[in-house]
C-alpha cells in the first residue's frame, strides 16, 4: 500500500500544517534503565507491544503517531521489530548515544545472565573459566 500526499484545497503543500512534537529531555541512565527492564521482562517475543506500552502509554516519551511511524518504517528492514524499535526510539530520544544505550540496555540482562550461567557451568565441569568447552556458542545464544 502506498500513501499519496496531495496538496490542500488552496493548492499549498503540507508545510506548516503539522508542528513537530517536542520530546522530553531524558538522560542516558533513564534510557538504559527503561530498556534494561524491558529486556529482562519481555521474554519470548512481542517486544514491540511491550515497547508501545512502556514508551507511549506508561512513560509518555513518544506519542502514538511517532511510534507507529517508526514501527511502519521498521517493517521495510529485516530483523526483529523489537530491536529495530529499540534503536529508533533511543535515537529519537538522545541521538546515536541513545540508540547504543537503548540497545545495550535491551540486551544487557540477557548477556549478564548468560555470562553467569557460563561461569556456573565451568565450575560444575571443574574447568577454568576461559576453557573453550565451556564458552563455545556463548555469543550467539546470548544475542538471539
Amino acid at each position: 500500500m502506498f500513501l499519496i500526499l496531495r496538496s490542500g484545497p488552496e493548492g499549498r503543500g503540507l508545510e506548516g500544517r503539522t508542528a513537530p512534537i517536542p520530546l522530553p529531555a531524558i538522560g542516558l541512565a533513564r534510557i538504559f534503565g527503561a530498556f534494561l527492564r524491558l529486556g529482562c521482562t519481555s521474554f519470548g517475543g512481542g517486544t514491540a507491544g511491550w515497547l508501545y506500552r512502556d514508551m507511549v502509554l506508561k512513560r509518555g516519551w513518544l506519542d502514538e503517531p511517532t511510534f507507529l511511524s517508526d514501527f511502519a518504517l521498521g517493517q521495510a528492514i529485516p530483523g526483529s521489530n523489537g530491536v529495530k524499535l529499540t534503536v529508533q526510539i533511543g535515537q529519537r530520544l538522545k541521538g546515536a548515544a541513545g540508540a547504543v544505550t537503548a540497545l545495550v540496555g535491551l540486551f544487557g540482562g540477557a548477556v549478564r545472565d548468560r555470562a553467569r550461567h557460563r561461569r556456573r557451568l565451568c565450575r560444575v565441569r571443574r574447568a577454568p573459566d576461559p576453557a573453550p568447552e565451556c564458552s563455545t556458542g556463548w555469543p550467539p545464544r546470548s544475542l538471539g
